[in-house]
């Protein structure tokens, strides 16, 4: 090929430069705070039951939400997935591991609001990594950050995930198998630290989600 040089290439690297540099970054109040960080960085309206869903998340290891359709809890479980690993120095190495009730699930909704989001936030000009395509292979940052999908046939993957900042996000729980709480709550015990935050509308009257809100509600 070609190689370009002399003033022009020079400017072409200086717009490329600026371009770069020109791009906003989060703050740190949106870091900090992850309904912030979905006004500032997607330009979305958060109502207030959802932020105090959104904010939960900050003074608790387990979080566990009843819901209905159409009220957002998909967009907010995207906002946190993007949320958590945004800040490198307050929460290095995080990761993000989602699931729901089949990995369809995962691919139909949950990775279509992450995918949804990313292009919300590049039309905004912030510069996000590109999810692929398969939320297995999720997204990922050069320093080791990431998010991914797993499905509930392989639980062992995010149960194999270690780092100090874990957030485990967990849609239609009402319809997990209870094998994928014990290898997410086996990885907690073994000093991991990993946030759990279930969701799901309440169709089972059994189980770990169940157990949630009745017999175990004082761990969430």
């Amino acid at each position: 090929p070609t190689r370009i040089s002399g003033p022009w290439a020079a400017r072409a690297r200086a717009t490329a430069q600026a371009q770069r540099t020109s791009r906003p970054t989060p703050s740190a109040a949106a870091k900090a705070d992850p309904v912030v960080f979905a006004q500032e960085v997607f330009g979305l309206t958060i109502w207030p039951k959802q932020a105090e869903m959104l904010r939960s998340i900050l003074t608790h290891g387990r979080v566990t939400v009843t819901s209905g359709h159409k009220t957002g809890k998909t967009t907010s479980f995207a906002i946190l997935a993007w949320w958590f690993p945004s800040d490198p120095v307050a929460r290095p190495g995080a990761r993000v591991a989602m699931t729901s009730s089949s990995f369809r699930q995962v691919i139909r909704t949950l990775w279509r609001e992450v995918t949804a989001l990313w292009r919300r936030a590049r039309d905004r000009g912030y510069d996000l990594p590109e999810p692929a395509l398969s939320p297995d292979t999720g997204v990922r940052w050069p320093d080791g950050r990431e998010m991914f999908g797993f499905s509930t046939k392989d639980p062992e993957k995010a149960a194999g995930t270690s780092g100090a900042h874990l957030l485990y996000l967990v849609d239609e729980a009402s319809g997990v198998p209870g094998k994928v709480f014990e290898a997410l709550e086996g990885n907690r015990a073994g000093g991991q630290g990993a946030k759990i935050f279930l969701a799901s509308n309440p169709t089972q009257q059994s189980g770990t989600f169940f157990d949630s809100h009745h017999t175990k509600r004082h761990l969430y």
